[in-house]
């Protein structure tokens, strides 16, 4: 993994914004607002023009909801906003918002302010929203800002802290399926840390909170649908009846995400004091004509590109929203190919744009190393030796972590035997077998390693030098051979579950050293 300069990566979503500290120690770690990593992009002004953001913003629109907006990022194009009686600049909104950001950055490190900032946007942005960004950036006392398009990001959190294999000139697909809005952009990798979109499409009127009222329109067919109190919850009058319809829709989407992990989920109906229970495929039902909006961009927007579907390295799922099962199972079926997901898409552009900061510490070679994220006084715990693939007796698996738990390309630790490539696949279980686990038999494609350099990208297999000739630095010779591995999974895996098979994938290049992980993404249907 590509060593991180310190600074603060910020991701200003329309939904929620978040932030990722990278320390002068090499942590890297999620800024928490109220014990979330998700901080509201929203505002409130009070009547003494004093503006509340984040959760304290939500709060306050239970009591005025006009003197509320929760989509800052959707109104950058209106110069001001009304709030209640009092007229605010949407720079200075934002400003509002990004000052949060910096003093919880300043207050986590101790009352240092982070040196550098780098800000993320969409790919289509224009120069004139970019610069009202940096401006209300800098209004919020941000220093040092660069600006980084979203899916240029999420394109190095793949490659640099996820460890996925992508030549000079291969193409990925980011999938960001966020809150407010929906993005698709195909990236092409055009140096060791340069990328350029491709094509880019979105959709401003489809995200989670669309998603989230599909389960509330779903409430009031099933739940007595005549009763009055619909009113009521729809347009409410009094501060009570705000306060019922902002527990409703935090039920709502309390009851999406939970579909995510979970085959029902329950929503409680305040005022007509009813208890519903919604089931996975009543949900997948209700948000299937938002998905196949999305599918139907991301297929375009393929085809804009003039890449061939079955040519991509890999469609990398970001945002919240992504979580939803069915998001997967659709491109899969519509694409050919198998995306990838983390256990937190929210963190990935914050995260992925720390990587673009420039960084003496880096090294000059292609060749990243693994790293472990737990601070340097907790090591990691060493992984296994691993025999020949013909010899591999069923490895068990352990559950994976999220974000950046997952392992690089290629294991190297300052003292030590270098780790094998890691591998990523995914199988598809039925609930019996799921809740049963047990041994199987995987059959994937396998990546052949470039045997002049021992899969490390380095001419003769050396931690450090120049690129192998022979694979262009990639480590792989691009033949794809079928494997079959013996594999022993959990009793109780849960549909979009990645489980981490130690010692399962590549050989290390050094004689003794540790095999990679195979990673496996679990579907259930």
């Amino acid at each position: 993994m590509t060593p991180i300069s310190p600074g603060l990566g910020l991701d200003f979503g329309t939904s929620h914004t978040v932030a990722v500290l990278a320390r002068d120690d090499g942590r890297v770690e999620p800024l928490l607002f109220d014990a979330s990593p998700l901080l509201p992009s929203a505002v409130f002004a009070e009547e003494g023009g004093r503006l509340l953001v984040g959760r304290d913003a939500d709060r306050g629109a239970r009591v005025d909801p006009s003197r509320y907006e929760p989509n800052l990022k959707r109104r950058l194009d209106d110069g001001a906003l009304l709030l209640g009686d009092a007229e605010v600049r949407v720079v200075d909104a934002c400003a509002a918002v990004l000052r949060r950001v910096r003093g919880e950055a300043a207050r986590t490190l101790g009352g240092t302010v982070p040196g550098r900032t780098v800000l993320t946007c969409p790919a289509g942005w224009g120069p004139r929203r970019r610069e009202l960004l940096a401006t209300a950036a800098g209004a919020a006392g941000l220093s040092g800002v660069e600006l980084v398009s979203e899916p240029v990001a999420a394109a190095a959190y793949f490659t640099q802290i996820l460890g996925h294999l992508v030549r000079h000139g291969g193409t990925i697909v980011v999938y960001d399926f966020g809150g407010g809005t929906f993005d698709v952009s195909v990236v092409r990798r055009t140096g060791d840390d340069a990328w350029a979109v491709v094509a880019a499409g979105g959709l401003d009127d489809v995200g989670g909170v669309d998603l989230d009222a599909a389960v509330v329109d779903w409430a009031q067919r099933t739940v007595r649908p005549d009763d009055p109190a619909w009113q009521r919850l729809r347009a409410p009058g009094t501060p009570a009846d705000r306060r019922h319809r902002r527990h409703l829709w935090d039920d709502a989407r309390a009851a999406k995400e939970h579909l995510s992990r979970a085959t029902s989920a329950g929503l409680a109906v305040p005022i007509l004091d009813v208890d519903a229970h919604l089931t996975r495929a009543e949900y997948e039902t209700i948000a299937r004509p938002w998905l196949d909006r999305t599918v139907r961009l991301t297929r375009d927007t393929i085809a804009a590109s003039q890449v061939p579907a079955d040519r991509l390295a890999g469609i990398f799922l970001v945002g919240g929203a992504s979580r939803t099962p069915l998001v997967a199972t659709m491109l899969h079926r519509a694409l050919g190919l198998a995306p990838i997901a983390i256990e937190q898409p929210e963190l990935v552009v914050a995260h992925g744009c720390l990587t673009m900061l420039p960084a003496a510490a880096r090294p000059s070679s292609p060749a990243p190393s693994h790293r472990s994220s737990a601070p340097p006084s907790s090591p990691a715990a060493p992984r296994p030796s691993s025999p020949p693939a013909s010899s591999r007796k069923p490895v068990p698996a352990q559950r994976a972590a999220g974000g950046s738990q997952s392992a690089g390309r290629l294991g190297e630790r300052p003292g030590s035997l270098r780790a094998g490539r890691d591998h990523e696949t995914h199988v598809v279980l039925s609930p019996a077998q799921a809740a049963k686990g047990g041994r199987l038999t995987l059959s994937m494609e396998w990546p052949a390693l470039c045997p002049p350099c021992s899969g490390t990208g380095v001419a003769g297999g050396a931690g450090r030098g120049p690129r192998c000739a022979a694979c262009a630095g990639s480590g792989l010779t691009g033949r794809l051979d079928r494997r079959s591995v013996q594999v022993r999974l959990p009793a109780g895996v849960t549909d979009g579950q990645r489980v981490r098979l130690a010692g399962g994938a590549h050989p290390s290049p050094d004689d003794g050293g540790p095999a990679g992980d195979l990673l496996v993404t679990v579907r259930v249907r």
